[in-house]
């Protein structure tokens, strides 16, 4: 073989080579990234954790404030009640005085 055919040959298996190094690279990159977002992905979940904990005591709360404003909603119905009774027999007017009738005699 020719000087030129070994020359292409070394040059071949040069690139080749440089190509298999720049593909482990970028492997060995893209892994590393695998592993940071799976590290990551690991602390999200607690506090994706959290947030559903949150989120089941933020639909508690809302249940207990209904629950809540329906009986205070009540207790006012009654106050009222309550006030509007007295405030009636408070101002109850004295019955007015009926006229003699005439020719009655006292």
């Amino acid at each position: 073989m020719t000087p030129s055919v070994w020359l292409a040959m070394a040059s071949l298996c040069a690139g080749l080579f440089v190509q298999v190094a720049v593909f482990a690279f970028m492997l060995g990159r893209l892994s590393q990234r695998v592993t940071t977002l799976e590290r990551d992905g690991s602390a999200l979940q607690g506090i994706r954790d959290a947030v559903t904990k949150l989120t089941v005591q933020m639909d508690t709360a809302q249940g207990d404030i209904s629950h809540i404003s329906r009986d205070v909603s009540g207790l006012q119905r009654s106050l009222s009640n309550i006030v509007t009774d007295r405030a009636s027999k408070a101002i109850e007017l004295p019955a007015t005085p009926r006229p003699r009738r005439r020719g009655a005699s006292t």
